[in-house]
């Protein structure tokens, strides 16, 4: 299941909408953490399914916070962003990496 954060061909965002982005991610989150520290049993399907959402999460939340961003705010919004990108796609990689090793 592939979750679709908001209409991309928009230019302006919402601070609702950033919110309610973040809360998916929070709980998406939470549940994956859970779910690798036992307490949630879920087959490598279901595991690399959630990690495919975060992924994308992690893609929505950065294409949200640059599109359409003024030349004179893009710049720092967009080293922000994409900071905040590479942090979370190297900890989805690294759950990754653990998630096959469980599975081998």
């Amino acid at each position: 299941m592939v979750v679709i954060l908001g209409n991309l061909s928009r230019t302006n965002i919402s601070i609702e909408e950033v919110v309610s982005v973040r809360q998916k991610l929070e709980s998406l989150s939470q549940t994956f953490n859970l779910a690798s520290e036992g307490v949630i049993a879920v087959s490598t399907e279901e595991a690399e399914a959630k990690l495919k959402q975060l992924e994308d999460a992690a893609w929505q939340e950065y294409l949200g916070a640059t599109r359409g961003q003024p030349q004179t705010v893009y710049d720092t919004v967009e080293a922000w962003a994409g900071s905040r990108l590479d942090e979370r796609l190297a900890k989805i990689e690294a759950r990754r990496r653990r998630l096959h090793l469980v599975a081998a």
